[in-house]
């Protein structure tokens, strides 16, 4: 496996999608509370991501629907 070299603009964007991911998190840990099903939680965490013109990355992973329930 070779390692490839980021450029400037790169790590930006890295940076950029940490920070974002990193509001998600903490929005995320708000919302947490007994009871609350991890459906809610992966549609919200989807909700967030794509309100900041993201796109998640962990939908349909292996083709799974809901993956927080396979956790």
């Amino acid at each position: 496996m070779s390692v490839s070299i980021k450029t400037a603009r790169e790590i930006e964007l890295m940076r950029e999608s940490c920070h974002l991911l990193e509001k998600v998190h903490d929005e995320l840990a708000k919302a947490i509370r007994p009871g609350i099903s991890t459906w809610e939680i992966d549609h919200l965490g989807e909700e967030m991501i794509r309100s900041f013109g993201c796109t998640p990355n962990f939908l349909h992973y292996n083709d799974i629907l809901h993956p927080s329930v396979y956790l």
